[in-house]
């Protein structure tokens, strides 16, 4: 991914430097290629959805204001558009116990062949389809708190206010396998949201089937 001619590595050791030590981030944004006002437009986007897919909500900071996470912007663009991404930034080193905190599966060659040769046999519509924001669906385990965004203009003076995470949020180890069990509990129907009778195969997590309505699909996360 190339970004106003930066690669990724650069993109992110040049927000790291800025976010660390800058008040004032105007020059940055200039020499990326956009302006100041695309830039807050893009930041308003990305906490009205927020509030859209009820990602967090409003707490007293109380004794647990130390652990609050942090917050560091992501901006892009993609299509000509500038796109910024809300992301957290845990305080100190995240522990994980397992491999399974961290990774999520990958659908096998094999099985998106067969899926596609079977379609194809039997004359079945072949679609493809993106979740955009695809985390933020996804309830999050435990109790997390985060610092409210500067930018979230509902609280000014926001030094006695944290978020209390409802949907887990890009930047945490965990919210990979988050949104991996909460598609599976909607593709298979033991969610709430849902009325799917999909059945995911032990050969392959991340391909599921519907026998009744002779449907199946395949996953595939990239975030």
């Amino acid at each position: 991914m190339l970004v106003a001619g930066f690669s990724t590595e650069e993109m992110m050791r040049l927000v790291a430097e800025v976010d660390k030590d800058t008040k004032d981030d105007s020059e940055f944004s200039i020499a990326m290629g956009w302006a100041e006002g695309d830039e807050w437009e893009a930041k308003q986007r990305e906490l009205d959805r927020f509030d859209n897919y009820d990602v967090r909500g409003l707490t007293l900071r109380g004794p647990h204001g130390p652990m609050a996470l942090t917050w560091t912007w992501v901006l892009e663009t993609r299509g000509g558009e500038l796109k910024a991404r809300l992301c957290a930034r845990p305080p100190g080193k995240q522990i994980n116990k397992s491999k399974s905190d961290l990774y999520c599966p990958t659908p096998l060659s094999f099985s998106l062949k067969l899926l596609m040769v079977y379609a194809i046999a039997k004359d079945f519509a072949i679609d493809f389809f993106d979740i955009s924001r695809a985390f933020l669906y996804a309830p999050i385990r435990g109790l997390v708190y985060a610092e409210v965004p500067k930018e979230y203009f509902h609280f000014p003076d926001s030094s006695d206010w944290v978020f209390k995470l409802n949907k887990t949020v890009y930047g945490l180890n965990e919210a990979i396998i988050d949104f991996d069990d909460h598609f599976e509990n909607i593709a298979t129907g033991r969610s709430d949201e849902s009325n799917m009778t999909f059945k995911r195969f032990l050969s392959d997590p991340c391909t599921f089937a519907d026998r009744a309505n002779q449907a199946a699909m395949s996953k595939y996360v990239d975030d």
